[in-house]
C-alpha cells in the first residue's frame, strides 16, 4: 500500500484543482516544460511539451485570473506532448474565486494559466497568452459542395470560411461518424480539397462490420467540417456508385476477400427531367421525380409519394427552396428546376 504524502493544490481562473500524492508517485507527475506557441488567437492549436502525461484522459485546464475556465480532454501518443486548441469559450461559475459574472463567455484577449491532470497528478502551471478576441475568428461555414454529386474516389471541393490551418476533420453522412478523408486546404483557407470516401457510414461495434456498415450507400448525405470552432452546417451530395458495383476488399471469416458491394447491378440513373412549373394540384410523372427528390433529402416522407402535388409537397418544396437559398414559394418555376437539375444531375430514382 502506497504511503500518503499529502495534497497537491493549483488554483486556475479560479478553478482549485486538487491532486493526492503518494510517496513513489513524483517520478511521474506530469510537469509541462513548454508551450509552442506561446501565444495565439483563440482556435489556436498549440503543442505541450513535458513528461508524466498519459495515452488518454489527459485533463488540461485553461483559465485566468477573472475566474473563466474551461477544460479539454486530450490523448498523447508517446506521452510527452500534448496537442489541443485553445479554447474558444471560457466558463465562470458562481462562487469561483474573482468570478464576478457566472456563464458562458467568449475568450478574451489576455493571460491565462494551463495545467494538466491526469492518473498520474496534477502539473504545475504555465502561461498562455491569448492575443485577439474571438469576435476576429472567421465563423465556421460552409457555402457550397462541388460537384454536387460524386463517386467514391473522386475529388470534390467544399467552399467556405472559418477553416483551421491544420486540424479540419470532415462528416458525410447521417450518423455521428466522421469519415476524416484525407484533404488539402488552399493558401487562401477558404476550400477543402477532399478524395470522396467509401465509408465508414453506420456505427458498427463487431470486429467485422458488415458491408452495410462500412459502405456510404448511394444517395444524398450531408457534408460537414469540425475543428475548433465545432461543426458547420451542413451542406448534401449525391454519392453515386458504379452502375455494375463496387468491388470491394473486405475481411471475412478472417480473410481478404474481393466482394461486390454498393449499388445494384442495373439500375438506371438518369437526370430528374422536370419541365413543367409545378404548383398545388398538379399530378403526374414530373410530380412523382419530384417528390423523390424531397424525400431523398429528408423533406417528404416515402410512402408520401403519389404524383399528387398537395400540402405535404407544397411545404416540403418550400423546404428545399430555403435550403437551396431561392424564394420559398411552394412553387417549382424556372430557378428551382434549374436548381434541382444541376444539383442532382445524377440522381437515380
Amino acid at each position: 500500500m502506497k504511503r500518503f504524502l499529502g495534497i497537491v493544490a493549483i488554483v486556475l481562473g479560479g478553478l482549485i484543482v486538487t491532486s493526492h500524492v503518494y510517496a513513489g508517485d513524483l517520478s511521474s507527475i506530469p510537469a509541462i516544460n513548454s508551450i509552442q506557441p506561446a501565444s495565439g488567437m483563440p482556435g489556436a492549436m498549440v503543442t505541450l511539451t513535458g513528461s508524466g502525461f498519459t495515452s488518454r484522459n489527459n485533463k488540461i485546464t485553461f483559465g485566468n485570473v477573472n475566474g473563466r475556465a474551461n477544460t479539454i480532454t486530450a490523448s498523447s501518443a508517446d506521452e510527452k506532448t500534448l496537442v489541443f486548441n485553445i479554447p474558444l469559450h471560457v466558463k465562470c461559475a458562481a462562487g469561483n474565486i474573482g468570478c464576478v459574472e457566472s456563464g458562458t463567455h467568449l475568450t478574451s484577449a489576455g493571460q491565462y494559466n494551463i495545467a494538466i491532470t491526469n492518473a498520474n497528478g496534477t502539473s504545475n502551471s504555465i502561461m498562455y497568452t491569448v492575443t485577439n478576441n474571438y469576435e476576429q475568428v472567421t465563423p465556421l461555414v460552409i457555402t457550397s459542395v462541388t460537384p454536387g454529386s460524386a463517386k467514391p474516389g473522386e475529388i470534390a471541393t467544399i467552399t467556405g470560411s472559418g477553416f483551421s490551418p491544420k486540424g479540419n476533420r470532415i462528416k458525410i453522412g447521417n450518423f455521428n461518424i466522421e469519415n476524416n478523408p484525407e484533404y488539402n486546404l488552399s493558401s487562401d483557407g477558404k476550400t477543402i480539397t477532399f478524395t470522396v470516401p467509401m465509408g465508414p457510414y453506420a456505427p458498427c461495434a463487431l470486429k467485422i462490420c458488415p458491408p452495410s456498415a462500412t459502405i456510404i450507400p448511394e444517395g444524398s448525405h450531408l457534408v460537414s467540417v469540425i475543428n475548433a470552432q465545432g461543426e458547420s452546417n451542413r451542406v448534401p451530395i449525391y454519392i453515386i456508385h458504379d452502375r455494375e458495383g463496387v468491388i470491394r476488399t473486405i475481411i471475412q471469416d478472417g480473410e481478404e476477400i474481393q466482394k461486390e458491394v454498393g449499388a445494384e447491378k442495373n439500375k438506371i440513373c438518369e437526370k430528374p427531367n422536370i419541365t413543367q412549373r409545378l404548383r398545388m394540384s398538379f399530378r403526374g410523372a414530373e410530380v412523382t421525380v419530384l417528390q423523390k427528390i424531397l424525400a431523398h433529402e429528408g423533406l417528404l416522407a416515402g410512402d408520401k409519394i403519389d404524383g399528387s402535388f398537395g400540402a405535404r409537397t407544397h411545404l416540403a418544396v418550400m423546404k428545399l427552396q430555403r435550403k437551396l437559398g431561392l424564394a420559398a414559394d411552394g412553387v417549382v418555376g424556372t430557378k428551382t428546376r434549374a436548381a434541382i437539375h444541376t444539383q442532382w444531375a445524377n440522381m437515380c430514382l
